[in-house]
């Protein structure tokens, strides 16, 4: 027996004939790690590039491409309409860098109306207190 209640006997644990070494343990678990990693990379890779593939090939076989290459890819079209694009694309970052010390700006003034003492500061950026009772709290309804 063991010593442990209610449990049968076990047969005691005995040194294994190869003796135990941590470090080549490690290096077994490295080596395995690493074909786990190779072969998790290439299944990755292959269903990929065999989706795209697959993708692209249905895409360009369709009876509708040549109409849908023409309208929206055609290269003359491009160059056409590129700097308006720009244009829209630099306003669009313009817009970007004031609303965004806008939204600094505000935001630290809100931060600092938190962490305010004065109550009329404060009172804003606090959401109204909801009075909740649990019946503990409920006036007794004695006659």
């Amino acid at each position: 027996m063991d010593g442990r209640p209610g449990r049968r006997a076990r047969a005691p644990i005995e040194a294994s004939a190869i003796p135990y070494d941590p470090a080549a343990r490690r290096i077994e678990r490295a080596a395995a790690h690493r074909r786990k990693s190779r072969r998790q990379t290439a299944i990755a890779v292959v269903s990929t590039v065999l989706v795209l593939g697959l993708l692209i090939t249905a895409i360009v076989t369709s009876k509708g491409w040549p109409s849908v290459k023409e309208a929206f890819f055609d290269w003359d079209d491009f160059k056409a309409s590129f700097p308006e694009v720009l244009k829209g694309f630099w306003l669009d970052v313009k817009m970007f860098i004031v609303i965004e010390i806008a939204v600094l700006i505000l935001g630290l003034i809100v931060a600092l109306a938190r962490i305010s003492k004065p109550p009329p500061l404060r009172a804003p950026t606090k959401a109204s207190p909801r009075r909740t009772c649990r019946p503990s709290c409920a006036p007794s309804r004695t006659g």
